[in-house]
């Protein structure tokens, strides 16, 4: 017996609670195929040996993370990862997700867009493991691209014959935590029955945090130091995001945070862009964030959705208003899709106030699917609502929209892909903007 089987099913045994299984017998694995898609020459949907599933819990989590503990050139044959102190089970022949989603990049203060291509940001692969020591994966072939410590993440691909989640029933990622998760990665040979949900919503870019001051006025930077400016939305510009990091101007793809006095966040961005934050209380001065900065992402680079900024504050205690999450990633392979059920990749809404600068919508995530059929009720990866100002200060911008691939028409499974709503302050809006529909991609 497969020793995830035996696992899973020692654990189930014991009491799997909200996250469970029910394990089928093993089929003869399948042979794999040699069709390539995406960034590197993955199977075109897994050779099966991991058995079929089916999940029993909610936000059940399949994956293992690792972050990249030292860079890896196009070429290499082995890749140095850890999962920060929690035990990585790698077993020779495993699939491997190569990614790095996020990076340093060009791209200045208050861009309206990225390119994940001109950046070399969001490109992938799937490599095979050949063996495994604890912290060194020895892989079958050569990486085709190059990768960086500290912005890539490995993770173990399960690679199912079939896979069944029943209604209320889901499966999820790791949430993002600034070095791995935030993508759910299937392979799925016979067929996915979807009734309950593929779930990622809010998994990806972290929102930013409020930082509380003194009632301040006047304030106008792109760049504006704490207190008077409010953090930023986590980017995939990945030395932007914390308490350094303050000021109208969004980076990236994270959505700017609101300056004094009392304006509103912005929301962050991705297949769209994010929408602005509310007005100043000082004047109703057009000093709200900016929403994130759109993406331009492929079936070979994608990236999490941004991250709403959070309005600045001066009567809400720190850190208990946030910008909301960006969406995660969901990446799958499977020779069907079909069912009542969702895929999910919204974005996080924003945190409300009553007297100051509310927090913006995250962006909704990105979803890449590569299936000779699909079937399912939605598939939304929308916006996520900015936060409400009731007191009538700084309404918050919506979050954009997310990014959507499919190599099938998507007529039997709908896309939404819109921005999320701004919030509102006292019925007006003041100057908060929704965030901008995303895009996505398939045949007609």
């Amino acid at each position: 017996m497969d020793w995830r089987l035996f696992a899973w099913t020692m654990f189930c045994a014991l009491g799997c609670g909200r996250i469970g299984y029910e394990l089928f017998p093993l089929d003869a694995a399948s042979q794999p195929s040699t069709s390539e898609v995406g960034g590197s020459g993955p199977l075109a949907f897994g050779d099966g040996h991991w058995g079929a599933l089916r999940v029993l819990g909610s936000e059940v989590v399949v994956n293992q993370y690792g972050a990249f503990t030292q860079d890896a050139v196009a070429g290499a044959t082995s890749i140095h990862f850890e999962n920060f102190g929690e035990a990585l089970r790698v077993s020779p022949g495993d699939l491997l997700f190569v990614w790095q989603p996020v990076g340093t990049a060009s791209t200045g203060v208050g861009a309206p867009a990225m390119d994940l291509g001109l950046e070399a940001l969001g490109h992938w692969e799937l490599v095979r493991a050949l063996n495994f020591d604890g912290s060194q994966a020895e892989l079958q072939t050569p990486l085709r691209g190059s990768y960086l410590a500290n912005f890539s993440q490995v993770v173990v691909v399960p690679e199912f014959t079939r896979l069944e989640v029943p209604a209320n029933a889901s499966l999820s990622a790791r949430a993002w935590n600034g070095r791995l998760g935030g993508v759910l990665v299937l392979a799925v040979s016979e067929g996915l029955q979807l009734d309950g949900a593929l779930d990622v919503s809010a998994k990806g870019l972290r929102g930013g945090a409020n930082i509380q001051a003194s009632a301040q006025s006047g304030c106008t930077g792109l760049d504006e130091a704490a207190p008077r400016g409010a953090q930023r939305g986590e980017s995939i510009v990945i030395d932007a995001y914390g308490p350094s990091s303050t000021g109208r101007g969004n980076r990236g793809n994270g959505g700017g945070g609101g300056v004094c006095h009392n304006a509103g966040g912005g929301g962050g961005g991705n297949g769209g862009a994010g929408g602005q934050g509310a007005y100043s209380w000082d004047g109703g001065r057009d000093v709200g964030g900016l929403g994130g900065s759109a993406l331009v992402s492929s079936a070979e680079r994608f990236s999490l959705g941004g991250a709403g900024g959070t309005g600045e504050t001066n009567s809400t205690s720190t850190g208990t208003v946030r910008g909301g999450n960006g969406g995660g990633a969901v990446l799958l392979f499977a020779s069907r899709i079909e069912g009542s059920g969702s895929i999910l990749a919204r974005g996080g809404e924003g945190g409300t106030v009553t007297d100051d600068g509310a927090g913006g919508g995250g962006a909704g995530g990105s979803v890449v699917l590569h299936a000779d059929s699909i079937s399912c009720e939605a598939l939304d990866v929308r916006g996520g609502k900015g936060g409400d100002a009731a007191g009538g200060n700084g309404a918050a911008g919506g979050g954009g929209g997310g990014y959507v691939f499919s190599r099938q028409p998507l007529a039997t499974c709908p896309a939404r892909v819109e921005g999320g709503l701004n919030g509102l302050a006292e019925s007006s809006p003041r100057g908060a903007g929704p965030g901008r529909s995303g895009r996505f991609e398939a045949p007609p």
